[in-house]
């Protein structure tokens, strides 16, 4: 009751303060690290690291993510570099300094196929076992979870729509009939309708082309009939995407009439 006098502070109070200053801490999420010195980089070198998107692949943003990883080892690091595609794959026999390491990286080209079916989880796993890594990174266009402190996956790109070829054949219409028939598939790989021009070339020569509209995510049926016979024919899809390497196809005549 008077203005001015003694703090009394129980001691129950210092009990609560040393509580508040532990969840503090807690929530700050203190982290001492050391730079690993010896790491696994595995790269994505699929067909669809060939997708554009503002201007870069997504190797060349993939490639540029490596670089990062690397620029974090310090000068006495060491890195095996791993792709992904035609299979797993180390791509030097002996570990590689950073400056070698990158160059590596940026030498790396993307193949014309899919990526390795493979357990990816596991076969992560197993490198860093067997290898005693620090960490593996795999870098991908593929979205992932569920990282551990051994296990890093760094994602690159975003879903993009595509228009792909996803068949081709040339064949004679019947034992009877010598001419000539070609049927083609074509996905829409968007969430809207698609209006586009296919042609049908052989030799270098436009032999018919074709305007079709496709709904999203659903694949349409073409056929041509009444051309020429040549060596070789091709497909084309007459547009720019994200993907140009599945917009063509190709086919020859089976040999046997």
């Amino acid at each position: 009751n008077r203005a001015i006098g003694r703090i009394h502070v129980p001691p129950i109070f210092f009990l609560q303060l040393l509580l508040l200053a532990l969840l503090i801490f807690a929530l700050s999420e203190p982290v001492f690290s050391v730079r690993p010195t010896h790491i696994a980089i595995v790269m994505d070198n699929s067909a669809s690291m060939q997708a554009v998107q503002d201007g870069k692949t997504r190797l060349a943003r993939a490639q540029e993510k490596a670089a990062g990883v690397i620029d974090e080892l310090g000068a006495a690091g060491r890195v095996d570099l791993y792709v992904t595609t035609p299979r797993l794959a180390k791509t030097h026999a002996a570990a590689l300094a950073p400056g070698e390491a990158k160059n590596a990286v940026n030498n790396i080209k993307s193949y014309d196929l899919g990526d390795s079916p493979i357990d990816y989880d596991h076969a992560l796993n197993q490198l860093a076992q067997e290898h005693n890594y620090e960490r593996v990174y795999l870098i991908t266009d593929h979205p992932a979870g569920g990282q551990t402190a051994a296990i890093r996956v760094i994602s690159v790109g975003q879903p993009l729509d595509n228009l792909a070829i996803t068949a081709f054949d040339v064949r004679r219409s019947s034992l009877v009939d010598s001419r000539l028939e070609a049927s083609a598939g074509i996905a829409n790989l968007s969430a809207k309708n698609q209006k586009i021009k296919l042609l049908l070339k052989a030799d270098g020569v436009d032999l018919a082309n074709r305007e079709i509209t496709i709904g999203p995510d659903k694949t349409a049926h073409v056929t041509f009939d009444g051309f020429p016979e040549h060596s070789s024919y091709e497909i084309e899809i007459d547009r720019r995407d994200a993907l140009p390497l599945d917009n063509r196809r190709f086919a020859v005549l089976p040999r046997a009439r």
